[in-house]
């Protein structure tokens, strides 16, 4: 014999109204069943992070802690995010590094390195490590190091030679 409430709310789904009501109280259950789910999880979790925090050496947000606090974030979200017309108290010389970058242009033909893998060097483009752009700001960037240590000799001194890019070994 079945439970009295099972058997009056069987009895309930056949009557016009109380039907919509039972499906309604049904749906809201179970709504209700889901958040609750979730609200368990994110509390887990949320207590997970509270033990990391307090396992951090510094709290985020402390000078050494290479995490930010969230909520000064976001009290200066303009100022974190937001791409001001300038720094103030750096100059960029971009006149200078536009220079630069058409000098890198006349010296990209001299390169030596071929996308495949050839014999006699270590080095080509196409890895999964060290690809095309980060080689060709190193490159370009010895080469230049090099320019200037043709014409002032001290340099090389004090920052040492580039043979081993140069040669690509």
């Amino acid at each position: 014999m079945l439970p009295f409430r099972t058997l009056l709310e069987r009895t309930a789904f056949h009557i016009p109204y109380s039907h919509e009501w039972l499906v309604e109280r049904d749906s809201l259950r179970n709504e209700s069943r889901r958040l609750r789910e979730s609200s368990e999880r994110m509390s887990a979790e949320l207590q997970g992070l509270e033990k990391v925090v307090r396992a951090l050496w510094q709290p985020p947000g402390h000078f050494y802690s290479p995490i930010p606090d969230v909520k000064d974030l976001q009290s200066n979200r303009e100022r974190v995010f937001g791409f001001p017309p300038s720094i103030p108290d750096v100059d960029f010389n971009e006149g200078r590094q536009l220079e630069l970058l058409d000098r890198f242009r006349e010296w990209y033909p001299e390169q030596p390195f071929t996308e495949q893998k050839s014999p006699g060097r270590r080095y080509f483009f196409d890895n999964a490590n060290y690809s095309y752009t980060q080689f060709f700001i190193t490159y370009l960037l010895v080469c230049y190091r090099d320019r200037i240590e043709a014409e002032f000799p001290l340099f090389k001194k004090c920052i040492g030679g580039s043979l081993w890019l140069r040669k690509g070994v």
